[in-house]
């Protein structure tokens, strides 16, 4: 529980300090409505991380 505890607060300093969660999350847009058939691993890796950033700078946004 401590090092969930301790990722939350890591990501919130993130989140907070340094303006990349809009521009991860256009970037996979775009790779992500490039295709599906041109559909590679790379793609799958930044949809996967803009999910997972959206999703920590909502709950930031939420709870504090």
């Amino acid at each position: 529980m401590d090092i969930i505890l301790a990722i939350i607060n890591l990501t919130e300093k993130i989140a907070l300090s340094y303006p990349l969660g809009p521009i991860i999350i256009l970037a996979s847009l775009y790779f992500i409505y490039d295709g599906y058939e041109n559909t590679s691993s790379v793609q799958i890796f930044f949809a996967a991380l803009a999910l997972i950033w959206t999703s920590f700078t909502l709950y930031v946004a939420l709870v504090h």
